[in-house]
């Protein structure tokens, strides 16, 4: 019996090495655990991350907020999905702070971050983007294209969905 037992370990884990080393075997994180590898750092808020969608409600991808409460700093991407993933689209996302404390129908913009680059072309994520908005209220802009259609298809996030609408306020 001990000789079997032996010999069944051995199988187990020289099958774990091969499927490790031939990449057979992979292990994923939930959303926000990924934070770090997107550089934000906090909590992602309540009711994130927001559907960046197209007009038919078709998702291209999801806009991510987190906050950190003892810096007052809010900081957003916006990540593709998996469909769209990996082909270069314009892919945007934007911060603004808010002089509102409490939500709004619009956003008087103090301060901005957008997104770092010009051309916008992202495989897999725009962003980070932050701005500290303690005790004040933000806005956020996410944007994404599909590049497989010769309409381009645009679907868009707007807090407020119509509008610069202050909201999350910290």
């Amino acid at each position: 019996m001990r000789g079997i037992r032996g010999t069944v370990r051995r199988l187990a884990v020289t099958a774990m090495a091969a499927l490790t080393l031939g990449g057979g075997l992979t292990f994923a994180t939930a959303g926000p655990a990924a934070a770090g590898g997107w550089g934000c750092s906090g909590s992602e808020v309540s009711g994130s991350p927001y559907a960046v969608k197209d007009d038919n409600g078709n998702v291209f991808s999801w806009a991510h907020l987190y906050y950190d409460s003892s810096s007052g700093q809010n900081c957003a991407v916006n990540v593709k999905v998996p469909a769209l993933s990996g082909t270069p689209s314009h892919t945007y996302v934007n911060l603004e702070a808010c002089a509102e404390t409490s939500p709004a129908s619009n956003c008087t913009r103090t301060a901005i971050d957008q997104d770092p680059t010009d051309s916008r072309l992202y495989s897999q994520f725009a962003g980070p983007v932050r701005v500290n908005a303690q005790g004040h209220c933000i806005s956020l802009w996410a944007e994404t294209f599909d590049n497989d259609t010769p309409d381009r298809n645009h679907a868009w996030y707007w807090s407020g969905r119509f509008g610069n609408a202050a909201f999350h306020c910290g």
